[in-house]
């Protein structure tokens, strides 16, 4: 099954305050990337990411295969450009642990995950200071697009 987690953010209303240049990927944020797949490919129980904040910038982080393995985070942030993010696919028994999700420029809409009910349903509260995003606009009119679900 697949399921991704990609942050989003929409070009609507806040085009003026949006940079047009991401921020730069750090190098240990694609290392990250190949010491995932290394992990996954010797079949690695568990995985601990150094504490840090790690910059994929408009580069995403994909998680595809993973069996039986914890991935402990604690202390780390992921930062994405608005439309990148991190993506599970194909993967059973997967956990990850401490891990915060970061945006820059901010997304357009913010909250917590309260709840996830099974492998394609979430409950979330979200920030009364946002607004939801506009279903009509792209990206949130075709949720995920050929990549899985988004949000």
């Amino acid at each position: 099954m697949w399921f991704a987690v990609l942050l989003a953010a929409s070009v609507g209303i806040l085009v003026d305050a949006v940079p047009s240049v991401p921020p730069p990927v750090a190098p240990h944020a694609l290392a990250l990337q190949q010491t995932i797949d290394a992990a996954i490919a010797v079949l690695q129980p568990t995985l601990t990411i150094a504490p840090g904040r790690y910059v994929f910038s408009n580069t995403a982080l994909t998680i595809a295969g993973a069996s039986n393995l914890v991935i402990e985070a604690t202390d780390v942030t992921f930062v994405f450009f608005y439309g990148f993010g991190m993506a599970i696919s194909s993967c059973h028994n997967l956990t990850v642990r401490g891990l915060t999700i970061d945006a820059d420029p901010p997304n357009y809409a913010q909250g917590t995950v309260t709840a996830v009910t099974n492998a394609t349903s979430f409950a979330a509260q979200f920030d009364e200071a946002f607004l939801p995003p506009d279903t009509t606009t792209q990206p949130f009119s075709h949720p995920g697009g050929l990549a899985g679900a988004k949000f």
